[in-house]
């Protein structure tokens, strides 16, 4: 019988693409966090810099909530 073959054909096919498709996920998935870990970071920095600004300009630290 040549169904349960196919079956287990296709069924192999389709467990192939799905972890083709969970790894191309993860990649992007791993790319967006890079990339807005680099932008918390510039952001953070910008922080800092105005919060120094703030501080060297009236002689107090800058509150900052957290």
């Amino acid at each position: 019988r040549r169904g349960p073959e196919q079956a287990r054909a296709r069924a192999s096919e389709v467990v192939a693409e799905a972890r083709r498709q969970a790894e191309r996920t993860a990649r992007e998935t791993e790319r967006v966090l890079r990339v807005h870990g680099e932008v918390w970071d510039g952001m953070r920095a910008q922080m800092d810099t105005v919060q120094d600004s703030i501080t060297a300009l009236t002689g107090r630290a800058a509150r900052v909530p957290q």
